[in-house]
């Protein structure tokens, strides 16, 4: 189930939270709009790879929701998965990242009109290096560090089985001109790896940015059991 919860003191207290109807899954931040709000919500399937999947709309600062439109195209009625994030770029335009099949590179969705229509297409963000037996990318996070810059800053987890030994779990971090992101997806330059683990069970960032280049990530990481959650701060 998904539950919203609102805090208008900075989030030290909060209202006892509320279901959301419809729908099980919610991945990546909330897009904030100049005059609008929007969450991504759906209903995955794990076993199909076909997840429907929703951006639900609030013109009231998240008090009501009041419209939801569902993120599909010709070439991808259904998403393969619910892993996906989103951002505001201005106007009507939304930008997003989501998780593909395994073995597979992360997918780029785009919208001019404010989610009514999508263009969905593969990136070339894929594994960071050859696997002899599986990789995975996965949990894309989008965040913009500036409203005045075409980049947005795009955060994923990937999961590599080197051999039947060796396997790893990296964080990654790429900047992305947005402009590129919706014209050419597949080519949207080389990632730096912030972080590091020997496990497959890794990812879930979310990521903030605290001003003058500094951010705040965190991330889901089995480097012992049961799982750890780290926080990660740095500047770049």
């Amino acid at each position: 189930a998904v539950f919203d919860s609102r805090s208008t003191d900075d989030g030290e207290t909060w209202s006892v939270p509320t279901g959301v109807p419809g729908v099980h899954g919610s991945y990546g931040p909330l897009i904030i709009a100049s005059d609008w709000i929007a969450k991504c919500v759906g209903n995955g399937d794990g076993n199909e790879r076909k997840s429907r999947i929703y951006l639900d709309f609030s013109y009231d600062d998240g008090a009501t929701w009041t419209c939801r439109r569902r993120i599909a195209s010709d070439t991808y009625p259904y998403l393969p998965t619910e892993e996906d994030a989103f951002v505001w770029l201005g106007g009507g335009q939304i930008l997003g990242f989501g998780r593909n099949r395994p073995g597979q590179p992360l997918v780029r969705l785009y919208s001019s009109d404010q989610g009514l229509h999508w263009d969905i297409q593969e990136t070339g963000i894929g594994a960071d290096e050859t696997p002899n037996l599986e990789w995975h990318v996965i949990s894309p996070w989008i965040v913009k560090p500036s409203p005045e810059l075409p980049q947005v800053q795009v955060w994923w987890g990937e999961r590599i089985q080197i051999s039947s030994t060796v396997q790893r779990g990296n964080l990654h971090a790429l900047l992305v001109d947005s402009e590129k992101a919706i014209s050419s997806p597949q080519s949207l330059g080389t990632s730096a790896i912030v972080f590091s683990a020997p496990t497959l069970d890794f990812g879930y960032p979310s990521v903030s940015f605290m001003g003058d280049g500094k951010f705040l990530a965190q991330f889901h990481a089995r480097t012992s059991d049961p799982p750890d959650l780290f926080l990660l701060s740095g500047s770049y």
